[in-house]
C-alpha cells in the first residue's frame, strides 16, 4: 500500500526551510553562529516538523495491524485487542562467588557488591545478602543495573568484582535455580550443577551416621541422615547442608531456607532439581517488540472462543492460534511473559505422531524455561480450560545445547583495545546474534562461517578483527526441540 504521508527528516526540512527563506529574499548568508535567532528558529521548526512527520506516518501505517509501528501499534493493540506491550525488565542472575582457602571469607548486605563484565561496561548489583566462608562459595542473585537484553551474556563469560572483597572471585557458570527440599527450619535450597540431578533423603535405620552418596550416571544424590538407637533422625538441615559439599559434581551449592536448625525430613520419592542450562534467573529484555505484540494480537480473538475461560459457549475444538495466545499470555500475578516463541504441535508427543495429544513447545530469549516458568505457562491452559475435552495437552520447553566455538581471533594491537575488551565486544556481538529470532530458533542450522563473520564485526574497522574458527568444523543442525547456545569462552584472543 503506498503511503499517503511521505515523511521528511529533520535535515530535509531544514534544507527546505532555508531554501524557501532564500527564495523570499531573506539574507540567510548573514546568519552565522549557533546563537543567531533566525538560524535557531529554523532548526527548531525543522525538528518539530520532522517529529510531526514521524507521528503522522506511524499513524497512517497503524491503520492495519500488519503495517502498524511505534506508538501507533501500541494504540492499535490497546484499542482493538485490549493488549499492552510487556514492560522492559532488568536481568536477574545467579552468580557464583568463591572464596580462596585461607582468605577471610566475605559477607555483605544487599546492594553492597558490584560485579562487572571484564573489558565491558555492564554491571550488576547483589539483590540479596551474601555470606561466603573461607574456602567456600555461594550462589547469589545479582540484578543488572539497566534494563535490556544486552546483559544476557553466555554462561562462563568473564566477570570481575568491582567492589573489592579480599580473596574472592565471581563467575557465571550454568547453575540451576533453587529447588526446595523440606520447609522452614528443616528446609534447604539446592542448586544443581548439571541437568538430571535428583535428591532423596532415606532413613537407613537405627544407629546410622550421616552419609551422602552420589551416582554420576543417574544424577541421584542419596542422603542417609544420622539416627539414634530407635531409628529417629537426629541430623539437622544445616548438618545435611554441610555434608552435601561432598558432591560438587552434581550440586553447585546448598543453603538453609531459614536457620537450618530443624531435623531433616525423609522424601517419599527423589526430588528433581531445577535446571535450565544457564545462570539466568530472569532474562533482561527491552519493552516487548513489535513482532511479539503483533503475534499476540493475531492470536487474540482465537483465544476468546471455546474453553477460553471467558464465559463464551464451549467450542468442540481449540485452535493452534488460541493455544499460542495463551502460551504467550502473562501467567497469573505476572506483568509479562518470558515466552518469546511458541510452536503448537497437534497430534504429536515426544517426537512422534499421537492421536489425542497436543504438544505446546515454548522458549524464551535464552532458550529453555526453568521448571517454575514452565509450570506457570502451563497453568494458563487450565485457569478455565483452553483446549478440547478428549485431548491431552503437554507444555514443554526446549533443551539448551552448547555450541562451543574453538579457534583463534586476532586484532590490530595498535587499535588501542585490550584482549579483555575484544572478548567483551565479541560476547556482546554474539549475544545480540543469539537473540535474533530469524537466525536462532528450535531446529535451526548454525553456520560457523556466519558466526565468524559476526565476530569480525564486533569492533570498528580499525580493530581489524579476523576470526579463524576450528570448531564447529561444519554447520550444525538442531532438533525441533533444541536451542543452540553459543559459547565463545575457549577462543584465543591475540593482538598482532
Amino acid at each position: 500500500m503506498p503511503n499517503i504521508v511521505t515523511a521528511m527528516t529533520e535535515s530535509a526540512w531544514f534544507t527546505s526551510i532555508m531554501q524557501s527563506l532564500s527564495a523570499f529574499g531573506v539574507p540567510i548568508a548573514t546568519w552565522t553562529g549557533k546563537r543567531h535567532p533566525g538560524l535557531a528558529l529554523a532548526k527548531y521548526v525543522a525538528r518539530a516538523l520532522g517529529i510531526a512527520d514521524t507521528f503522522f506516518t506511524e499513524l497512517e501505517a497503524s491503520i492495519f495491524l500488519q503495517t502498524a509501528v511505534g506508538l501507533g501499534l501500541i494504540k492499535f493493540a490497546r484499542s482493538q485487542y485490549q493488549l499492552e506491550p510487556f514492560p522492559a525488565v532488568a536481568q536477574l542472575a545467579r552468580f557464583t562467588v568463591t572464596s580462596l582457602p585461607g582468605s577471610p571469607g566475605a559477607s555483605a548486605a544487599a546492594g553492597d557488591i558490584t560485579v562487572g563484565l571484564v573489558g565491558g561496561s555492564l554491571e550488576w548489583v547483589n539483590e540479596e545478602s551474601l555470606s561466603v566462608p573461607s574456602g567456600g562459595k555461594a550462589v547469589v542473585l545479582f540484578r543488572a543495573r539497566e534494563q535490556g537484553s544486552a546483559y544476557n551474556v553466555p554462561s562462563g563469560t568473564a566477570l570481575e568484582l568491582r567492589t573489592t572483597i579480599l580473596g574472592c572471585s565471581v563467575a557465571c557458570p550454568a547453575v540451576g535455580a533453587s529447588t526446595a527440599l523440606g520447609t522452614g527450619t528443616s528446609g534447604l535450597l539446592l542448586y544443581a550443577a548439571r541437568a538430571g540431578v535428583t535428591i532423596e533423603v532415606v532413613n537407613g535405620g537405627p544407629n546410622q551416621a550421616l552419609a551422602v552418596a552420589e551416582n554420576l550416571l543417574t544424577g541421584l544424590i542419596s542422603v542417609s541422615p544420622a539416627t539414634d538407637g530407635g531409628g529417629v533422625i537426629t541430623s539437622t538441615a544445616d548438618q545435611v547442608r554441610a555434608a552435601l559439599a561432598q558432591v560438587p559434581e552434581l550440586l553447585a551449592w546448598a543453603k538453609n531456607t531459614t536457620t537450618g536448625g530443624g531435623l531433616i525430613a525423609v522424601t517419599t520419592t527423589p526430588v528433581p532439581l531445577d535446571w535450565s542450562g544457564d545462570y539466568i534467573q530472569e532474562a533482561g529484555d527491552e519493552q516487548e517488540g513489535a513482532e511479539s505484540v503483533k503475534a499476540r494480537c493475531r492470536t487474540r480473538f482465537m483465544g476468546l472462543g471455546g474453553w477460553a475461560g471467558d464465559g463464551a459457549p464451549p467450542a468442540p475444538i481449540s485452535t493452534d492460534e488460541a493455544l499460542e495466545f495463551w502460551a504467550r499470555n502473562p501467567p497469573a500475578d505476572a506483568t509479562r511473559s518470558v515466552v518469546t516463541g511458541v510452536t503448537v504441535l497437534s497430534n504429536f508427543l515426544n517426537g512422534s505422531p499421537s492421536g489425542k495429544d497436543i504438544t505446546v513447545l515454548v522458549w524464551k530469549k535464552t532458550g529453555a524455561l526453568s521448571a517454575a516458568e514452565l509450570a506457570a505457562v502451563d497453568g494458563n491452559f487450565y485457569a478455565g480450560r483452553k483446549f478440547s475435552i478428549g485431548s491431552d495437552l503437554h507444555t514443554i520447553t526446549v533443551t539448551n545445547v552448547a555450541l562451543a566455538l574453538t579457534g583463534s581471533v586476532t586484532y590490530a594491537g595498535g587499535s588501542g583495545y585490550t584482549p579483555d575488551e575484544v572478548r567483551a565486544a565479541i560476547v556482546a556481538r554474539l549475544t545480540a546474534y543469539q537473540q535474533n529470532t530469524k537466525v536462532v530458533y528450535p531446529g535451526c542450522t548454525m553456520s560457523p562461517e556466519l558466526i565468524a563473520a559476526r565476530i569480525e564485526t564486533a569492533l570498528p574497522d580499525e580493530a581489524n578483527i579476523d576470526a579463524d574458527l576450528t570448531g564447529p568444523a561444519a554447520p550444525v543442525t538442531y532438533a525441533y526441540n533444541e536451542w543452540p547456545v553459543i559459547d565463545s569462552s575457549a577462543l584465543t584472543i591475540t593482538a598482532i
